[in-house]
């Protein structure tokens, strides 16, 4: 009994890693049952770590970070009705603080006008941020969380420590790399 108990922990520990890998953006990541994988290789598509540097995040944490804590390559998901997007998301985080921005992508190219409806259904009844792409929202009410389209694509952005004022800041650097 004993030894099937610790055969049972090893296939648990295994299995764990192997989904813990796959959750960080490892080469095998499998996407969702509902998710098609992007060709990256012949793909026009932006990839959310490609859109801050590192410099960028460590100032925006007021400290240093020099690895992602995970990322999600580009998966083809239906995100409203008739609406179909290439997502992907980048999180970077402080190994010692907790410090952290997540940022994620939701790419529809030629649907600029669907997925500007799309974010602005998701921040009906938020404090819009007039200037910021094509519409921009603040979308938690202590302002560590902006959506926004830009050119047909859906971002959005949180840390639950930086400022309104970094916050938007990466927003606007953000929106500078969109093709």
């Amino acid at each position: 009994m004993r030894r099937t108990r610790e055969v049972v922990g090893s296939i648990l520990i295994v299995v764990l890693a192997v989904a813990g890998f796959s959750a960080c953006g490892g080469d095998d990541a499998k996407p969702s049952a509902t998710a098609t994988p992007i060709d990256t290789q012949n793909a026009s598509q932006t990839v959310a770590c490609s859109l801050v540097t590192f410099d960028e995040v460590s100032a925006a944490l007021g400290e240093t970070i020099v690895d992602r804590a995970a990322t999600t390559p580009p998966v083809r998901q239906q995100i409203a009705s008739g609406l179909e997007a290439d997502l992907s998301a980048c999180q970077y985080a402080s190994p010692t603080s907790g410090l952290f921005v997540e940022i994620d992508l939701s790419e529809a190219k030629g649907q600029a006008a669907k997925i500007k409806q799309y974010t602005q259904t998701a921040c009906s009844n938020k404090d819009e941020i007039a200037g910021l792409g094509d519409f921009a929202c603040w979308f938690s009410f202590d302002q560590r969380e902006i959506k926004l389209a830009k050119n047909g694509a859906h971002i959005d952005i949180k840390s639950g420590t930086a400022s309104a004022a970094v916050l938007q800041s990466l927003a606007e650097k953000v929106i500078g790399r969109l093709p």
